[in-house]
């Protein structure tokens, strides 16, 4: 006995194929609107690739990342400190855990930075120079694919990804900075940001064969600071 389509059937279901399509691209549309027509807004702040990308579920990843700064430095005018510049090496691990939430593939990263750089600047026409190294502010990140990257592991997850060498992934994220780093209450310079923070973000990630373009707009929720340290010990 042949299985027969019911009348209809075929017809709803490309029709909630194309909905999805049209969503997914009124999806990057607005994200490129967001991040093209307020720059001042958009300013990158950190590079994270891959971070929307598809992972099998139940696996725990460990990294290390390094990140060498060189920057000039601007001061506020009542500070009477020109020419300034920092030289900035960062150390970064990060433990990252994949799991199942409610059918999406849903990972939890730690990541904990090392800092270590030199600050020198005029004060009065002298040039001062100071260092600073320690610990810095400790992330904690849930992310979540909303469309694209069903929650898979092991045989399933590799014959899904053979079949979708073309991809969509749209996802959603939390990330909170702890205040856990090293700080001086009487310095001008911290390693620490010495607040707590949070970042809601929101990414695409296409993929086609071994190529990812990625696009991810995100926002800074942070209290604000009431006081700052004059003294640059």
């Amino acid at each position: 006995m042949s299985c027969m389509e019911r009348p209809g059937q075929g017809w709803k279901s490309g029709l909630l194929m194309n909905g999805s399509a049209r969503m997914v691209r009124s999806f990057i549309a607005i994200l490129l609107f967001i991040s093209l027509g307020l720059p001042g807004q958009a300013n990158a702040q950190d590079l994270e690739p891959r971070r929307w990308s598809h992972l099998p579920t139940g696996q725990n990843i460990v990294g290390v990342g390094y990140v060498y700064t060189e920057a000039n430095v601007f001061f506020s005018p009542v500070l009477k400190i020109t020419d300034g510049t920092s030289r900035i090496n960062s150390l970064g691990i990060t433990a990252i855990h994949t799991f199942d939430m409610a059918g999406k593939s849903a990972r939890f990263s730690l990541m904990l930075p090392y800092v270590s750089g030199r600050w020198e600047g005029d004060i009065d026409d002298e040039l001062q120079v100071i260092h600073r190294r320690g610990v810095g502010d400790p992330r904690l990140r849930l992310s979540v694919n909303l469309y694209g990257a069903p929650a898979l592991e092991g045989a399933e997850y590799a014959q899904y990804i053979a079949e979708h060498t073309s991809n969509t992934v749209v996802g959603a994220s939390i990330a909170v900075t702890m205040p856990l780093g090293k700080y001086c209450d009487d310095c001008l310079i911290n390693i620490s940001n010495n607040r707590w923070s949070a970042r809601p973000q929101i990414g695409v990630v296409h993929t086609r064969g071994p190529w990812s373009f990625e696009l991810t707009g995100s926002a800074f929720v942070s209290p604000i600071m009431t006081a700052l340290s004059m003294m640059p010990c």
